[in-house]
């Protein structure tokens, strides 16, 4: 049975129970005298990364999205405006 608590607690006592939900309590929230929400655990094992699957470093992902920066200054506003002009072209079929 869930235990009850009320919005003010979780205001005033939202790190306690927060640990309590994640060592698998759960609580119903009362709002206005009436059961509001539920707050419950989650199931940890459908947000795992499988084993087969290689888990990523923060660095190779940077590295993945990283490009090669642009100067400033190496376009002028009138090549910019150009560029800009074409895709919004090629892209509204214009």
């Amino acid at each position: 049975m869930d235990a009850i608590i009320s919005v003010q607690d979780i205001r005033t006592k939202l790190g306690v129970i927060s640990k309590r939900v994640e060592s698998g309590e759960s609580f119903t929230v009362i709002r206005n005298s009436k059961p509001a929400f539920r707050l419950v655990p989650i199931d940890r094992k459908a947000y795992e990364i499988p084993e087969d699957k290689p888990k990523m470093q923060l660095h190779d992902i940077q590295e993945r999205f990283e490009a090669e920066p642009v100067a400033k200054n190496e376009l002028s506003p009138s090549e910019l405006d150009r560029i800009i002009h074409e895709v919004h072209s090629e892209n509204s079929g214009v």
